[in-house]
């Protein structure tokens, strides 16, 4: 396997729908949460990581100087899956995976219900399941689930992290 040094950080962090980075599964960020209990879902805090698939895919680019904006209004992996595969003007389908592309799996057939991110030599990629944690696999060794490629186009193509 390539060396991925820089997704060392991610490895082994655990699956929680809706979770980010530094967030409660609401969104309510840490550092404005005083308590053990979040102010706005009232919900125990861990101060631990916890990752979805989308969360997974975002933490990906910001390693990259890359924006994913946040699907905040949608709350479980099938319907942000289809918010990638529906042809909206955010993503384009390409016809092999390139360098950090959305790869979209079914892995509920014949449903679209998870994401990773194809990686630099586009032969592995990040991702993370349900009762598990992040992880790199081939490609090839998910390829029947695999349902698509899609290249991030918002925000009129740069979305780039200025520094």
């Amino acid at each position: 396997m390539a060396k991925n040094e820089k997704y060392e950080k991610l490895l082994g962090i655990p699956f929680r729908m809706g979770g980010r980075m530094d967030k409660c599964s609401c969104g309510q960020l840490y550092s404005k949460v005083k308590k053990t209990d979040c102010p706005l879902c009232r919900g125990f805090v861990s101060r631990k990581n916890y990752l979805d698939c989308y969360g997974l895919a975002i933490e990906v680019y910001k390693i990259n100087n890359k924006i994913l904006p946040e699907k905040t209004s949608l709350t479980d992996d099938e319907m942000i899956c289809a918010a990638i595969t529906d042809g909206t003007r955010d993503y384009v389908e390409i016809t092999r995976p390139e360098p950090l592309c959305i790869v979209s799996l079914k892995v509920q057939a014949p449903f679209v219900t998870h994401i990773g991110v194809v990686l630099e030599d586009t032969e592995w990629f990040i991702h993370i399941l349900e009762q598990y944690s992040v992880s790199i696999e081939r490609l090839r060794r998910r390829q029947l689930l695999i349902d698509g490629y899609w290249r991030y186009v918002g925000d009129n193509n740069s979305n780039s992290i200025s520094k």
